[in-house]
């Protein structure tokens, strides 16, 4: 998790044209990466669904409306400029809330 929160504050620096984009793609690898773990370690469809409905509180069901053209394995992702990982060490421990208010700042 904590990982997709620095990710999260690494978006917050791409072009403001780019971050729906870096968070639709980060959110997707999150989520990619939360239900393998979950299938290896416990295979419960009920750990599942618990994830999902976490996953849909923190970030929201706006997100699937603004992620559609970045989904998993469309080349939108694939087609975004590498981010500087520099200052993610500075991000650590910082959650998600400014990042996501930065950038949702920006769409206004």
């Amino acid at each position: 998790m904590q990982d997709f929160f620095v990710a999260l504050h690494r978006a917050a620096t791409a072009p403001v044209n780019q971050q729906i984009g870096y968070i639709c793609c980060y959110h997707a690898d999150f989520m990619e990466c939360g239900e393998k773990a979950l299938t290896s370690k416990c295979n419960l469809p009920a750990a599942m669904k618990f994830f999902n409905a976490i996953m849909d509180k923190v970030i929201g069901e706006g997100l699937s409306l603004a992620c559609t053209k970045y989904k998993k394995g469309s080349g939108a992702c694939e087609a975004l400029p590498a981010l500087s990982t520099e200052n993610d060490s500075n991000a650590r421990g910082k959650g998600f809330i400014g990042p996501v208010i930065t950038i949702t700042g920006n769409l206004g």
